[in-house]
């Protein structure tokens, strides 16, 4: 337990100076929501794909392919992914422009300013806080972590994250969600190469080939549509649905206003490069769950409480049983910066839609005389 929460202090240590870094260049609301387009595109990639993967895609997903197969694989690896990244980059170039042209600061005020639409703008704004429930679910999934690598309360880890990450962000914005995206997004991307590659030698394991020992566990585990999945049992469930799954993610409010922290098409090149990259070495992650598969029969897979097979303790099981107890602090920290990552580009996307396309579409509409008074005076928000 000392080594797990000392590993935990030196990160919190580092997440904390990088967030003092990016409070100190947030000088105004426009800094604070997008930057002053002067964030390096390499730092704006990496914070891109931390906004992307979420603890889910650590610790959820290799579950999904550990009993589904190659169908969940084709459809949260590849189509899914496939769909994320073409419509990520045909988007891009085009949302930066128009939202340069109309000063935009985040997603719901670009749509008021391209459909010259305040009702459109206000009715996105209500549609976004419902991203409050993605807050939710990030943190009540750290919690679990952050308990099982402290061996403290769940109210206790509640009360750290929110108060640590709540802290950071909304006095740094955009350049604390980028600094602090530097140290953890490398965490993370030096987790998944040890994850993927810990399973490397089980494609020389004997004669028989990695995916015919599969089949020989369950012919389903290899098959490119599943018959006995309930999920992925059809060209549309696992092809047809991750397309369009995949392009919708895009659309998230903390997801395409990257491309507004740039102030060229050029950057704007540059940061989808480096994104794209470590986003497809993240989609393969999931990937750990073939690993899990060959390695850990379901018998292993219970709740100690229930003793029912557990799917979403697929991917634990499989790092307790292939890694040293000494690495397990530091595959944890990876998990919680893969939620932190996530969680305070949303905290900056909520809170300044909130302030900027909620609070002041409402003063307009009811409290018009005073707030004109207000910005008469030099008071306007």
């Amino acid at each position: 337990m000392i080594l797990n929460w000392t590993v935990y202090l030196i990160y919190i240590a580092g997440v904390a100076y990088l967030g003092w870094l990016g409070q100190k260049r947030t000088k105004g609301f426009g800094s604070f929501a997008i930057g002053s387009g002067d964030i390096p595109p390499v730092v704006v990639g990496l914070t891109l794909a931390g906004s992307v993967i979420s603890a889910a895609t650590f610790i959820i997903n290799p579950g999904f392919i550990y009993v589904h197969g190659l169908s969940a694989f084709m459809h949260f690896v590849v189509a899914v992914g496939v769909g994320f990244c073409v419509m990520l980059a045909v988007m891009s170039f085009r949302f930066r422009r128009l939202g340069e042209a109309n000063q935009a600061l985040t997603m719901v005020h670009w749509i008021g300013q391209r459909y010259r639409s305040k009702t459109i703008s206000l009715y996105f704004a209500v549609v976004n806080l419902f991203a409050l429930a993605f807050v939710v679910l990030i943190v009540g999934g750290l919690a679990i972590v952050m308990q099982q690598l402290l061996g403290i309360s769940n109210l206790a880890a509640l009360l750290i994250i929110l108060g640590f990450e709540t802290t950071y962000i909304f006095f740094g914005g955009t350049y604390a969600h980028a600094y602090t995206n530097i140290l953890l997004v490398t965490l993370m991307l030096v987790v998944t190469v040890i994850i993927l590659a810990s399973g490397a030698p089980l494609f020389f394991q004997d004669s028989s080939g990695f995916f015919e020992r599969l089949a020989a566990i369950d012919p389903n585990l290899v098959a490119w549509v599943n018959p006995a999945s309930d999920l992925f049992n059809s060209v549309f469930s696992i092809y047809i649905s991750g397309l369009i799954i995949g392009a919708a993610l895009v659309c998230q409010p903390h997801i395409l206003t990257k491309s507004l922290y740039v102030k060229s098409d050029h950057a704007v090149r540059q940061y989808l490069t480096v994104g794209i990259i470590a986003i497809s070495l993240f989609f393969l992650l999931p990937g750990a769950g073939f690993y899990a598969r060959l390695t850990l029969p379901p018998e292993q897979i219970l709740d100690p409480a229930t003793a029912l097979f557990r799917q979403d303790m697929v991917m634990t099981v499989y790092l307790k049983q292939a890694f040293p107890q000494w690495v397990f602090p530091f595959i944890s920290i990876a998990l919680l910066a893969a939620g932190m990552s996530t969680l305070d580009g949303i905290l900056v996307a909520l809170s300044t839609i909130s302030a900027n396309d909620l609070a002041l579409n409402l003063l307009e509409r009811f409290g018009k005389s005073r707030y004109s008074e207000g910005k008469k005076a030099g008071a306007g928000l």
